[in-house]
């Protein structure tokens, strides 16, 4: 009877989303969602770090959409735990997002010397290269459209530098540093910058290769480390599945709650460790 009276209220619910959706202007509802979403988007096709409006905006509609699957699912208690953890976990998404925009960007940096130093030994300035790199298919995508923003920047006025800076500072240390770093140095000093940035692709080309060899011995071990870290969860999900109310029974009793707890946070301090230690092997 209960199950039923819950069915019954979550189609209710759905219904009355719908009518609510459907008295409002379509348009400004999609413009709000899209509004929020930006900073996934932002950071999985730029690497953008999102504002502090677009941030709250984010973890807002994050918190709403957890808080109302949780209810659905398993009730009040539901509704909380899962409240809670929907910002951080929205957050963590947009570093998600812009960790693999960048590490896109970091298999592009060899190639994308190879293209400058081709566009440049062809006669093309600069700016120029910048534009003939951008519509090398050879590319990555995300190595394309960053080229193209920067050579963008530059033909509506922006100085070199800076646009070659901001996009160092969005793909962070690695190649395109490299890069922007060669070509500002050949402007101050002179040089054959075409030269240089052949033997720079060169060198980050052995060296995605020896990260990629690191990653290919060690891919067991991370394997077990996910699906470590993923058995906590799978094993919570199981539970609310099989058995709705031992949730509830875990939240009243004092022991089982402090138990969980401490399950929680003990997790939360081996995850810091592994991250810890994957910076400083990193360093």
């Amino acid at each position: 009877m209960i199950a039923a009276t819950a069915a019954l209220a979550a189609g209710l619910a759905v219904v009355a989303a719908f009518e609510l959706l459907s008295a409002l202007d379509g348009r400004r509802v999609l413009a709000g969602v899209e509004s929020a979403l930006a900073p996934l988007r932002t950071a999985g096709r730029a690497g953008g770090v999102p504002a502090d409006g677009e941030r709250r905006r984010l973890v807002l509609t994050a918190a709403a959409v957890a808080c109302g699957a949780g209810w659905l699912v398993a009730g009040a208690l539901g509704a909380g735990l899962l409240g809670l953890l929907g910002p951080p976990a929205a957050v963590a998404l947009v570093a998600l997002r812009r960790a693999r925009w960048r590490a896109a960007m970091a298999r592009g940096a060899a190639p994308a010397a190879l293209a400058l130093a081709d566009a440049l030994a062809g006669g093309h300035a600069v700016s120029g290269a910048l534009e003939v790199a951008a519509r090398d298919g050879a590319l990555p995508r995300a190595a394309r459209v960053a080229l193209g923003s920067a050579a963008g920047a530059i033909a509506v006025g922006e100085p070199l530098p800076a646009a070659l800076g901001h996009l160092a500072d969005r793909t962070g240390p690695g190649g395109w540093r490299a890069i922007v770093a060669a070509i500002l140095v050949q402007r101050e000093t002179g040089g054959d910058l075409a030269r240089l940035l052949r033997e720079l692709a060169d060198g980050l080309a052995r060296q995605a290769r020896a990260e990629a060899n690191a990653r290919g011995a060690s891919a067991q071990a991370r394997l077990t480390a996910r699906i470590v870290v993923l058995l906590p969860a799978a094993a919570l999900a199981l539970l609310a599945i099989a058995a709705p109310d031992a949730l509830g029974a875990i939240a009243a009793s004092p022991a089982a709650l402090l138990l969980a707890t401490a399950a929680v946070v003990l997790q939360a301090l081996a995850l810091l460790a592994v991250w810890a230690i994957a910076r400083g092997v990193e360093r």
